[in-house]
């Protein structure tokens, strides 16, 4: 049971990855946006570094450090503008996919016809085209880029680190590959959670719509 388990997990996150589609251009942009907003931050570490440096060891007064705190500040500002820039374009890319995946449920479920609609639980469909595509967002706009940086940067970060400092470099390197390990057992935790939850919202959709229906019958019975 738990391999099958796990080639159906496989699978379902093989599918989410390819139902992106049209939408990659933005996701590559986010990545983009997280890894400039990564090199501003090893700038203001490294000048940050410099300045404390110079003030510390070397009696260096705050008109001496001025240039350094500009360039602080400037990288600062990227940081937040590449910040934005980056939300912005995944959240683009989780509105694309979303309304097409959108259309293409409805357009499917049309295609079958009422026969087909009648042997489902109407709450269960209804879940599937709200709260199951809207589920999607945070995958799309923040999972899929931030999958990509937790790679990326440490690398970058390491490219830096290594040759100023070989000793710290190595502990980097042994380190780092931990990053992905965590973050794949939190992501674990959190899709079985999610999935609890979205066959819980299911269930009370379904027991809410049954209500509603019975509801309108008796009163449409009592009119009579």
């Amino acid at each position: 049971m738990q391999p099958t388990t796990r080639e159906s997990n496989r699978e379902k996150s093989r599918w989410l990855k390819t139902v992106v589609g049209d939408e990659k251009r933005w996701i590559r942009l986010s990545i983009a946006a997280g890894l400039l907003a990564g090199l501003m931050l090893i700038l203001q570490a490294y000048l940050l570094s410099k300045a404390i440096d110079a003030t510390l060891f070397h009696n260096a007064q705050l008109s001496d450090l001025s240039h350094w705190l500009v360039i602080i500040v400037v990288a600062l500002l990227c940081r937040a503008a590449l910040g934005v820039a980056r939300e912005w374009c995944g959240q683009r890319a989780s509105v694309g996919v979303r309304s097409r995946l959108r259309a293409e449920l409805i357009q499917r479920v049309a295609s079958l016809g009422p026969a087909y609609t009648r042997q489902q639980r109407s709450g269960e469909l209804s879940s599937l085209l709200i709260e199951q595509v809207e589920a999607l967002d945070g995958f799309i706009a923040r999972y899929l880029p931030q999958m990509s940086l937790a790679v990326m940067l440490p690398l970058v970060i390491l490219v830096f680190v290594l040759p100023l400092n070989w000793a710290a470099g190595l502990i980097f390197l042994v380190t780092a590959p931990l990053i992905p390990l965590f973050m794949a057992l939190v992501g674990t935790r959190a899709a079985e959670a999610n999935r609890k939850k979205l066959q819980g919202v299911s269930s009370a959709e379904c027991l809410f719509l049954r209500c509603c229906a019975r509801s309108f019958n008796t009163k449409a019975f009592f009119q009579k």
